[in-house]
């Protein structure tokens, strides 16, 4: 698999070449590149899958020359570490440990509303060539700019959504969670971002909706108290 994966790196670099954000990293004199994926090299194992990487215009990211091994919970997971309670209750500690990472988009930025149609295209069959690397299990996405993005481009099919509601004051929110097919991979679940401000009861909905059917062992906790995390978006 490692081997088959750094072949994929050639292919990226070339795409980047091409690419609209290499042209505007030019313009604004930073050096943002690229990432193919962080993962402990298992296949059939769950892949969490993002719009795209992201960049700081005071920071210079380098380009990948290899691909090594990588615990999922021995990375630097930034505000993802915040689902690990979420990861391991309803998908199991074995699956946990090995879960890979990457995105639609392998080009770095510092918003998504940097990535052009065409940059996305340039990635869509190096992420194909991906996904048939790696055989994902399922693929997991906290991005509401990802769903965004594959409904866009009609990718999703069997499309399955149910509405989480509470009340915020005299307000009552709504968060839709959703699990659908992602044309020509499989099952994507599509999760509340851990930064997304969301009660606890509401969150575990969420999860539940996707999970609790297909990890039957691992119920939703009905009873857990209903705490608002208070989180930035």
């Amino acid at each position: 698999m490692k081997k088959e994966l750094e072949v994929l790196l050639t292919d990226l670099a070339l795409a980047y070449a091409q690419s609209d954000i290499k042209q505007y990293c030019a313009r604004h004199h930073v050096q943002w590149h690229y990432e193919l994926l962080t993962s402990p090299l298992v296949a059939n194992r769950p892949l969490i899958v993002g719009f795209n990487w992201g960049a700081r215009a005071d920071y210079v990211f380098n380009a990948p020359t290899c691909i090594n091994a990588e615990d999922f919970l021995k990375q630097d997971l930034a505000s993802l570490r915040r689902v690990v309670p979420y990861l391991s209750r309803f998908l199991g500690d074995d699956e946990l440990t090995a879960i890979s990472q990457s995105n639609i988009c392998f080009f770095r930025s510092q918003r998504a509303s940097q990535i052009s149609t065409h940059d996305l295209q340039l990635c869509q069959p190096i992420f194909a060539r991906l996904v048939a690397i790696l055989k994902p299990s399922y693929l997991i996405g906290f991005s509401a700019q990802l769903k965004a993005s594959l409904c866009q481009q009609d990718l999703l099919e069997d499309i399955q959504t149910t509405a989480i509601r509470w009340q915020s004051g005299t307000r009552t929110l709504t968060y839709t969670a959703c699990k659908a097919y992602l044309k020509g991979v499989g099952r994507i679940y599509f999760l509340p971002h851990p930064n997304y401000p969301l009660p606890r009861a509401a969150r575990e909905q969420a999860w539940a909706f996707c999970f609790a059917n297909t990890h039957s062992s691992l119920a939703l906790e009905a009873s857990a108290p209903d705490q608002h995390v208070g989180w930035a978006e």
